[in-house]
This record gives C-alpha cells, sequence and structure tokens, in this order.
C-alpha cells in the first residue's frame, strides 16, 4: 500500500513538472513568434510530418513487396532443386531429414540421461556424506 501511495506521488510530480513545461514553452513560442509566423511554422511542420509518414508508408510497402518476390524465388530454386536431384542423394545419411532427427533425438536424450544421473548422484552423495558424518560412535 505504501508503494502505491510512494508511486502515485511520483507520477503526480512528473505530470505536475510536465504541465509546467508545457506552459513555459507555450508562453515562450506564443511570445516568440508572431500568429502568421507561427501558422507558417506550423503548417512546415505539418507538411514534414505527412511527407514522412507518406514516405514510410512507401518503404513498408515496397519492402513488403520485395520480401514475397525473395520468398518466390527461394521456393522456386528448392523447389527446382528437389524436382531434379536424384534419389541417391536423398539416400546419403547427411541429406536424410529423418536419419538426421533420429540422432538429434538420440543425443539431446542421451545429454538429457547424463545430467540426470549426475544430479541423482550428487544428491545422493550429498545423503551418504551427511549420513557418515552424523554417525556418533561410542567409547
Amino acid at each position: 500500500m505504501l508503494e502505491a501511495n510512494c508511486l502515485s506521488m511520483h507520477r503526480r510530480k512528473v505530470v505536475s513538472l510536465i504541465e509546467t513545461t508545457k506552459c513555459i514553452l507555450q508562453r515562450v513560442v506564443f511570445r516568440s513568434f508572431s500568429p502568421s509566423q507561427l501558422f507558417n511554422y506550423l503548417k512546415f511542420i505539418s507538411n514534414v510530418w505527412y511527407s514522412h509518414q507518406i514516405s514510410g508508408l512507401f518503404k513498408k510497402t515496397y519492402y513488403g513487396i520485395a520480401g514475397g518476390k525473395l520468398i518466390r524465388r527461394i521456393r522456386k530454386m528448392c523447389f527446382e532443386k528437389v524436382v531434379y536431384m536424384e534419389v541417391s542423394w536423398f539416400v546419403e545419411s547427411e541429406h536424410s531429414n529423418g536419419a538426421r532427427l533420429s540422432t538429434d533425438a538420440d543425443s539431446i536424450q542421451h545429454n538429457f540421461t547424463i545430467h540426470t544421473m549426475k544430479k541423482l548422484y550428487d544428491e545422493s552423495s550429498q545423503a551418504t556424506n551427511d549420513a557418515v558424518g552424523n554417525i556418533k560412535t561410542v567409547d
């Protein structure tokens, strides 16, 4: 609850600082420029903003078109390679997806098993050390 109050106080301070800065800048701008100069300046800034937005639209559109053409070209090349490849190429173990997936699955299972066995060994070793360390000898 206390943290929430501190955060809300911090937000209020930031908001009041922003409002104060906004008010000062507004007074400086209105006193520095005549209304006609201010209108011309704002018109210029709005034109710059509109041109920036339109150029961004064109950039994104042409980027999407270029990406689509690139993907189409890559798919065509891959399809041609698959069509014109010999069957013997797929029989080789390094080019076979099934063999590679099987090898990857075996290596992951092997690593997981080793990790699990090491963890169990460490836990049992710790339990054994604790048990042996707490043995009391009778004289």
